[in-house]
């Protein structure tokens, strides 16, 4: 409510108000658009007019939390169209965050026909731009092709997504590193395995947790550490569960010695 206010004596009072802003904000889109910002946080409907005040001026920032959300709803029922144009205006003027959007859209037809040769494309431009979530998802397109070449860059961009400490091009590699990919020339190489996977996993992340666990599995399979790999999968498993999705609880006696698992 403060809030409300606040925009409302700006408006009323004109130009000189917009001292009580930081120089960057000091504009009423910009002022507009911090206000509409502020209250996007807790989904507050009330952020919508603000951000579409400030996108309709050029805001690309404001623009792009529209999108947002109109996607989640935030601005009332979900309107996935709109979203997808409101992405698309701030894509196309170079916005990172709304190219990796537009190409999560695209990717599994959200309000379009599902495009997945122009979602790697947005990904691409995001990731160029430094977006590390877009380099995650386009490294992980790329890695899964049976193009050498395209793998082999794939790669590449986990490895920049991973130094930015991104969750999917952390394990992603993690992954990788578990087996190695001979096409590819990559090497199994568990020490980098578990580095990948070791952050995520002691945070909860699902997956981490059974991609670590291995790790230790493969590397050392005996005494504590065994004991500590058994435990490490069978959370991940009790993780799957508890999310109804497919479990790898067969997996754990392949890893592991039958005395650890019994």
């Amino acid at each position: 409510m403060k809030k409300v206010v606040l925009i409302t004596v700006l408006i009323g009072l004109g130009g000189g108000a917009l001292s009580v802003f930081p120089p960057a904000q000091r504009s009423f889109a910009k002022a507009a658009g911090w206000i509409g910002a502020q209250l996007s946080v807790t989904a507050n409907v009330g952020a919508c007019p603000f951000l579409k005040f400030a996108s309709d001026r050029g805001d690309l920032t404001s623009t792009y939390k529209l999108g947002v959300a109109h996607h989640s709803g935030a601005c009332g029922a979900r309107n996935l169209d709109e979203a997808f144009a409101l992405f698309s205006n701030a894509a196309e003027r170079g916005y990172a965050p709304a190219q990796r959007d537009l190409g999560k859209m695209l990717l599994i037809g959200d309000a379009s026909d599902m495009d997945v040769p122009r979602a790697l494309h947005w990904f691409r431009k995001g990731a160029e731009a430094g977006d590390a979530i877009s380099q995650g998802l386009l490294g992980s397109r790329m890695m899964n092709s049976r193009d050498t070449n395209t793998a082999a860059e794939g790669v590449e961009w986990l490895e920049k997504a991973a130094a930015q400490n991104n969750r999917v091009g952390s394990l992603r590699l993690a992954e990788l590193y578990l087996r190695g990919r001979g096409d590819i020339k990559i090497k199994e190489d568990l020490r980098r395995s578990i580095a990948h996977s070791e952050p995520w996993a002691k945070k909860g992340e699902v997956g981490a947790s059974f991609i670590y666990g291995t790790a230790l599995a493969l590397g050392l399979r005996s005494g504590d550490s065994a004991l500590e790999a058994y435990v490490w999968m069978k959370f991940d498993v009790e993780q799957m569960i508890e999310l109804g999705l497919p479990t790898r609880d067969n997996e754990i006696d392949k890893c592991l010695q039958p005395s650890v698992t019994s």
